[in-house]
């Protein structure tokens, strides 16, 4: 409950390093060709529709789009994304909200549906699959950043270096 260190006190940012954003997926018996179509049957339908995360992140991304649409998603969590993608692929869940690794590839091949991407922007591995905005929900965007921090007090030269070689 106490941690030895205040992280606006003792850490310098150095660089973001990463943005991620997310990947919307059905199994091919989901209820809706598309995450309208999706949403509007789970609005209609209570609790019916079910959702798989295997982290917390996504989880609240589910979270927050549920208020948003005012729906009912059961949400099923995994311990990691294999269990998570095998279930999608014998459609035990009717989707989730995931990276893109494997799951581009299942949708390319014609296993799972690309629904949405969480970010402002379609994504490279998934350019078919439309973003949130496009579809309407401009509200539910969603990027998550890494960065790169040090510990305050690192040498000017150190820093210099560090920015320089996340510059790449």
């Amino acid at each position: 409950s106490k941690l030895p260190y205040n992280v606006e006190r003792d850490f310098t940012p150095i660089s973001m390093v990463a943005l991620q954003t997310l990947f919307i997926v059905s199994s091919l018996k989901a209820p809706g060709k598309d995450f309208n179509d999706v949403m509007r049957y789970a609005k209609a339908n209570p609790g019916k529709v079910s959702f798989g995360t295997s982290g917390f992140v996504n989880q609240m991304v589910g979270e927050r789009v549920k208020v948003a649409m005012g729906i009912d998603l059961l949400h099923v969590p995994f311990k990691g994304s294999p269990p998570m993608f095998q279930a999608l692929l014998t459609s035990e869940i009717d989707l989730s909200i995931t990276t893109f690794t494997p799951y581009a590839s299942a949708v390319k091949e014609g296993r799972l549906r690309g629904l949405a991407v969480t970010g402002d922007a379609r994504a490279p591995l998934a350019p078919d699959t439309p973003t949130l905005a496009e579809l309407g929900h401009k509200d539910l965007t969603y990027r998550q950043w890494f960065a790169l921090y040090a510990p305050r007090g690192v040498p000017k030269p150190v820093m210099d270096r560090l920015l320089k070689e996340t510059s790449r």
